[in-house]
Parts: structure tokens; sequence; C-alpha cells
């Protein structure tokens, strides 16, 4: 069995905060992402981040990645560049005391500032590095501007830090457009995160479809196992997440979702030869 897979605890958001840990750890899952802001919203009511900092350690999950800085290389993002930078670093200085070593930074879904979003990208791993993180571009299939691999690719390059890269997520290849040899083409050290989701043809906008309606693996229209098969061929071995938005899921309990989750991620990764 793969040793890095991880959840993302949103697929199982219906559980309270904290129990999400344990149904991570129940099912077989080594790792768990989550946002900073529900971390303090606990940490808040439990006397720190402490208090995070020991559910990590009662079910021995790593902590795979910190979500979320929003709306980067916006025009907002220009206009509050300091906010933007304090922001940040609260992001950072939270996520290496929790052990993690990744955030994710997300794209804007509107126009970005393309001719400064790599000075952007930049600056915020040189902010991230001070604090020994990480820092994952992720493209959003549905954006007007960065939604594909080449788009992203190109920002970081042209940033040019070692500690910043891409997250790789399977449901914004397939909507955003991008294509097998994107994949292929991109260096393996540039992939910092990889997110695995599916979802059905539907008469929807994708992101109504990305937020509401994903599937398990395996269960819709999206070519998971030739992805995964790039990926295994390039010789990836970092985490592989789990990451599901699905307003069904979140009716039924926590613990099936995120048990049928994991097979579903063992059954699609040992096809690829994973395990």
């Amino acid at each position: 069995m793969y040793p890095k897979m991880s959840l993302n605890d949103f697929t199982i958001r219906q559980a309270p905060f904290a129990d999400r840990f344990d149904k991570t750890r129940e099912v077989g899952f080594s790792g768990i992402e989550f946002q900073i802001d529900e971390a303090r919203d606990y940490a808040k009511e439990h006397g720190g981040l402490d208090s995070v900092l020991e559910l990590l350690r009662r079910n021995n999950l790593r902590f795979d990645q910190s979500m979320m800085l929003r709306d980067c290389f916006s025009p907002s993002h220009k206009k509050e560049r300091e906010a933007f930078l304090r922001q940040a670093e609260g992001f950072f200085q939270d996520t290496k005391f929790l052990g993690g070593k990744v955030v994710l930074t997300c794209a804007t879904f509107g126009p970005a500032e393309m001719n400064e979003a790599p000075e952007m990208f930049g600056e915020l791993c040189d902010l991230a590095d001070s604090f020994g993180i990480n820092l994952a571009l992720e493209f959003i299939g549905w954006a007007e501007t960065i939604k594909d691999i080449r788009t992203a690719r190109s920002i970081v390059e042209k940033a040019d830090r070692k500690n910043g890269g891409i997250l790789y997520d399977t449901l914004h290849h397939y909507f955003g457009g991008s294509s097998f040899r994107d994949l292929e083409e991109l260096p393996t050290e540039y992939i910092f995160a990889f997110h695995i989701a599916d979802a059905n043809d539907m008469n929807l906008h994708p992101m109504e479809i990305g937020r509401h309606h994903r599937v398990f693996p395996g269960e819709g229209v999206i070519p998971i196992p030739a992805i995964l098969d790039i990926l295994h061929a390039k010789g990836y071995q970092g985490s592989l997440a789990l990451e599901l938005f699905s307003d069904e899921y979140s009716t039924r309990p926590a613990l099936d979702v995120a048990r049928e989750g994991f097979e579903s991620m063992v059954r699609i990764l040992s096809a690829a030869g994973f395990d």
C-alpha cells in the first residue's frame, strides 16, 4: 500500500474538526490536510494550537498541507500587498508550529496580474522560506486566467525559488484543459502536492461540479488512471490526497465516506503501480 495517502479533511466536513483526525486515522490514511482558519477556531476553544498538535500526535498523522492563501495574483493582492504578506506570514508561522511543510497558494479565479505574478509568488516563497515552508501554487480549472498547468508552471519557473512548486489536481487538470503531455513534461520536483478527485458529466458549470458534486476516484469521467500512470512513471513519491467536495457525501456518516474514499484510493493507486 502506498505509504503517503492523505485525506483532505473537507471530504468529511460533516464531522466536527477533531473527529476528522480520528476518522482519517481509523480508515487507514497516514496524512491529513486542513484549513488553518478551522484549526485556529478549534484552538480558541481548546487552549491554543497545542490542542491541534495533540490531534496530529494522538492519531500519528502527518500534516501534509495547510490551506490556504486565497485569491493570489489578483488586483486585490497587488493593491493590498503588505496586508497579504502579513496574512501569509501568519499562515506560515502556524503551519510550522503544527509540523507542516507545505502551504497551498490558490490562484485567483478572475483576472490575474500576470506580469507581476512571478514576482508576487517569489515574494511569498521568500517569506515562506524563512519559516522552512514550501509554497504550492494551485491552478483552478474554471479560473479566468491561471487555469492550467502551463500557466502555473510559467509563474513558478519565472519566480525561480527552490521552495516554490505546484499543487496538481486531477479535477482541475480535466476542467482547465491541461494535457497528458503537460504532466509528462512537468519536472517531478515541481510537484509539491497532488489532489485526486473524480466527477461525472453534468449539465452544470465546472465550478458547480467541483464545489458540490465530486465523486470517488474511478467513478467518474476524469482519466485518473492515465494521469496516475504518468505520475508513477515519473517516479513521484510525494503525498497523494483525496479531496472531495460533495453535497451528497456530506449527508452520509463521515466514517463511511472516509472508508470508501480510502478504499477507492487504494484500488486506483494499486492499479497504477503505486504499491
